[in-house]
């Protein structure tokens, strides 16, 4: 890292500790004082206890005290309650968005963090006394949060100002409307008597949705075996189940034993008992509750207009209608009936060889599955550990995002957090340097801590009225493993979920919206997982490292991916059936849909999976289908946009800051609209035929935001994440990096108290390096003359990707000086309008094949270009002249020269052919004009001497 770069980072970081105080008037006025007091006060309780917190994230504390939280707790319950108290006295004549809406939607994105510091550490924190703080400030605070949804004084008021039709900007105008569903989903538009029913309705759901996932945690159901009725099952299994006095092994009903006996259990018998009784579990006292449940909800939905819930639950998503979802997931069923129907066949052949003529049933599809896996599949999962430590599959990570969207992944040292190994970093954008946000990373399992892996969103991104930016910052919850210390080598299985986590994070950091409400994570649920399924594609193996292995573990990775996915579809038609039809009978349902989206194989005897289906209950009530529809768009976004796999960060690009444009897009293009056009012509499923998550070979219609560009440089495979080992040796040595891989600095010898430096991520040989040109700092500026005349810094670009790269510099003569002194005049810029870009371009042509071998030599990206595009920007010198005439330009700062923004293109070959001649004409050849090349690349410091006459030449 240069000087010059370490001084801007540290301008950056300085100019974000600066608090930029709101100033309003009347409600607004409120909010900002308040909320500016409750940063003062927070930031003096950070200084008493000498706390440090990200760089300009004052309202992201992540280690308060229990009596921090809880004062924090009613300090946001106050603030939010004067806010609404003004907002509801605001005189009906008075009513404006500034004291109605503003104060609402700023005082949603300033409380969001604080109320984040509350409530995660009941989640992370090692001590005791805080978690139980957390968990009675967020009962207190989720109690205010719906209370002032219930607000009739402010929904009044709200009301009033969305009838007035105000032009406001259409992402305000959303926010409105949400305000307004959100009020109105509360029954505040309904009769008293209607509203108490509403609230009736309400509880009377959570607290049947409570019962039926009490039944199920409170179930105790058991099995008894013998080991013969086991066989197949491993010794460290068996050993790890209490037995009887007649030596027969107890099997709960819990997941994890119920998977091992359908996966590896030989005797179909024990499979069949073990099935049977795990659907039936909780039949007796679930299904009634299930029944009342989905009969409370449709009558809460017709309360507030709908037909029925599932309408109700999809009203704000992508898919919009029960009629569309249903219709989606028979589509995609019957398009995978004939890869499922050879699978299921190879499937009932391998039994029929091993168990003779018995029929093949759904309890045996995990049990054979597995069989194939180890018949065709030589995989040891515990040898692949060995390849994915996690000092190399973190960077490889970042390598990769970074490539892919154009970002910079920095380590931030030095601050508070709330457990030793937890870690923070800094996302900047890697082509301004501007800050994008921050996240943290608490990777490893501990007690105390959440069991499951996630992304939380600890702040998100919002505009403020002053123009001033609250950052987003992120935090990644992982459970990878530790012993005696030291991090685990991850699991296949771990990576790939990894992968999948960290595309939230770089959602959350890369979503601008201006609204703390549709910004990070809180976009339309059905695209939510979009971003990170679309990043587990770069999970695929596409260039072998150790031929066999990798190859094999692509092809166990997509084995039986239609009768899984066929699994998957069952269920949520289920799902959104229930809940889009009066009066369902769920024993008939299932035992009629099993059979036809299970390619005839009857649902098990006896069983109803009504009485265990949680999902439908809590958490995805009619919105089972959401993963498979993100599943879907992601895969055609992958095909369409980055299917040759390498990272194509043009592509990339678009997809991070125009994801917006994209949700808009999808809702207009929907994966099925069914009668909108013939179908033929329409995107969707009628064009997923050859669906098949195991591979992507289809092409559907390209979203219109984004353009495939020329290969980049390094494979967006797991081989970038792959380190092999040595023969006989725990050491991972420089010699036994596969090409591309990446590595850290460190050595893994390194104590834990240096594991908190900064990361650096580099690139193993001169392909590795190639990848990283785009984000090198420009290069060292050539010694240039101060002698008068004007000089151009020229860039260049793939014709198909509009990314600019600094080459060189030219400098101009008398007649470019005439012609850039008279840009300022009216006339001049009349007769002299394209002339300076026609000359550069004139000179540049001359020598192009030259200035391509430098280009490629100083920005290695561009070698798989096979065209170019040029432009320029004015260089103003210290020369009085020229700074007088464009003072306003770039003022002598040579690196803000060589910026990329504000390039202007010139014209190409063809363009200039046509003008050319007269160009000449008029002003002579253009070698006068702009007659010196200087170039950029780094170890030239001395300018391309010589007459006008001679030819100008580029510094290889």
């Amino acid at each position: 890292m240069t000087e010059n770069d370490e001084n801007d980072k540290k301008m950056r970081r300085s100019n974000l500790t600066k608090l930029k105080l709101v100033t309003f008037t009347g409600a607004a006025g409120l909010l900002g004082l308040a909320v500016s007091f409750a940063i003062f006060a927070f930031k003096s309780q950070k200084h008493k206890s000498k706390k440090k917190g990200l760089p300009g994230c004052d309202t992201v504390c992540v280690n308060l005290s229990a009596k921090e939280i809880l004062d924090l707790a009613d300090e946001i319950i106050s603030i939010s309650t004067r806010v609404h108290d003004a907002v509801a006295l605001v005189p009906l004549n008075k009513i404006s968005y500034e004291n109605v809406v503003l104060p609402l939607a700023e005082l949603e994105a300033r409380q969001l963090p604080l109320i984040q510091c509350c409530v995660i550490p009941k989640m992370l924190s090692p001590h005791d006394n805080v978690r139980k703080a957390s968990a009675e400030a967020e009962v207190k605070i989720d109690a205010h949060l719906l209370s002032c949804r219930k607000r009739e004084d402010v929904y009044r008021v709200i009301r009033i100002y969305a009838a007035k039709g105000e032009s406001i900007s259409p992402e305000a105008k959303r926010y409105l409307q949400c305000l307004v569903r959100d009020f109105e989903h509360n029954g505040l538009n309904l009769t008293a008597t209607k509203r108490e029913e509403v609230d009736r309705l309400r509880n009377e759901i959570d607290e049947l949705s409570l019962r039926y996932v009490q039944n199920l945690n409170e179930d105790s159901s058991c099995l008894f075996f013998t080991e013969a009725e086991l066989g197949g099952l491993p010794l460290e299994f068996l050993q790890s189940l209490d037995k009887t006095q007649n030596k027969e092994f107890k099997l709960t009903l819990e997941s994890n034993h119920v998977a091992a006996i359908l996966e590896l259990c030989k005797i179909a018998k024990t499979r069949k008992t073990v099935a049977m009784a795990y659907g039936k579990r909780c039949g007796d006292a679930n299904i009634p509750v299930l029944q009342k449940l989905v009969q409370s909800r449709h009558r809460l939905a017709r309360l507030l207009g709908y037909a029925h819930f599932a309408d109700y639950a999809l009203d704000h998503r992508m898919s919009k209608t029960s009629t569309r979802v249903i219709r989606f997931l028979e589509d995609i069923s019957s398009n995978l009936t004939d890869l499922a129907s050879r699978e299921l066949s190879f499937l009932k052949d391998l039994k029929r060889k091993e168990e003779g003529e018995l029929p093949f049933s759904v309890e045996d599809l995990l049990y054979y599955i597995k069989r194939v896996e180890e018949l065709q599949f030589d995989l040891d999962f515990g040898d692949i550990r060995q390849y994915f430590p996690v000092s190399l599959v973190l960077p490889g990570i970042f390598k990769i995002c970074q490539d892919l969207f154009g970002i910079k992944i920095e380590e931030v040292t030095e601050i508070d957090v709330w457990y030793y190994d937890v870690r923070a970093f800094a996302v900047f954008d890697s082509g301004s340097g501007k800050l994008l946000g921050y996240f943290y990373l608490d990777m490893f399992s501990r007690e105390g801590k959440f069991s499951q892996s996630c992304v939380v969103a600890l702040q998100n991104n919002a505009l403020f009225s002053n123009g001033a930016c609250q950052i987003p910052v992120a935090l990644l919850i992982a459970q990878l493993a530790k012993d005696g210390g030291e991090a685990v080598p991850l699991g296949f299985s771990e990576v790939v979920n990894l992968f999948h986590e960290f595309g939230h994070v770089v959602q959350h950091i890369c979503n601008r919206a201006s609204f703390a409400r549709f910004s990070g994570l809180r976009v339309d649920p059905d695209f939510r997982e979009i971003p990170s399924k679309l990043l587990e594609n770069w999970q695929d193996i596409t260039k072998p490292l150790v031929d066999e292995v990798c190859k094999t573990l692509k092809r166990w990775r997509y084995s039986f991916s239609a009768l899984k996915s066929l699994q998957e579809l069952l269920y949520c038609l289920f799902d959104q059936k229930i809940y889009s039809d009066d009066d369902v009978d769920f024993h008939q349902l299932i035992r009629s849909l099993h059979p036809k989206v299970m390619l005839g194989l009857p649902v098990v005897e006896g069983t109803n999976p009504a009485s265990c289906f949680p999902r439908a209950v809590i958490g995805s009530e009619a919105t089972c289908y959401s993963r498979l529809w993100s599943e879907v768009y992601a895969a055609d976004i992958f095909a369409s946009q980055f299917g040759d796999g390498h990272p194509n960060l043009y592509n990339g690009l678009q997809f991070r800051d125009k994801k917006k444009e994209l949700i808009e897009w999808l809702n207009t293009n929907p994966v099925y609209n069914p009668g909108s056009v013939q179908p033929s012509r329409r995107r969707g499923t009628s064009q997923w035929i050859r669906y098949d998550p195991r591979n992507h070979h289809h092409h559907p219609k390209k979203p219109p935001l984004v353009n495939l560009s020329a290969q980049m440089e390094v494979s967006m495979s797991l081989n970038a994440l792959t380190r092999l080992p040595l023969k006989n040796t725990g050491r991972l040595e420089e010699f036994g990096l596969a090409r591309h891989s990446l590595f850290t600095s460190r050595t893994p010898c390194l104590e834990r108290a240096q594991r908190r430096k900064a990361l650096v991520v580099e690139a193993k040989g001169k392909k590795g390096m190639a990848a990283r040109q785009y984000q090198r700092t420009p290069p060292p500026m050539p010694k240039i003359e101060d002698d008068g005349n004007p000089r151009f810094v020229i860039f260049i670009r793939m014709a198909n990707v509009y990314l600019w790269y600094p080459l060189s510099i030219i400098a101009g003569g008398t007649t470019a000086k005439i012609m850039v002194a008279a840009k300022d005049n009216l006339l001049g810029k009349y007769i002299y309008k394209d002339t300076i870009a026609r000359n550069i371009a004139a000179v540049i042509y001359r020598d192009e094949k030259e200035i391509q071998k430098t280009a490629i030599k100083q920005h290695r990206v561009l070698r798989t270009a096979t065209e170019f595009r040029y432009g320029y920007k004015l260089v103003v010198m210290l020369s009085k002249l020229l700074s007088s005439v464009i003072g306003s330009s770039e003022n002598g700062n040579m690196r803000a020269a060589l910026s990329t923004s504000d390039v202007i293109e010139l014209p190409t070959q063809d363009q200039l052919k046509t003008v050319f001649d007269k160009v000449k004409d008029f002003f002579g050849d253009a070698k006068e004009s702009f007659g010196k090349i200087s170039s950029l690349n780094p170890g030239t410091d001395e300018e391309t001497e010589g007459s006008p006459d001679d030819k100008a030449k580029v510094q290889g």
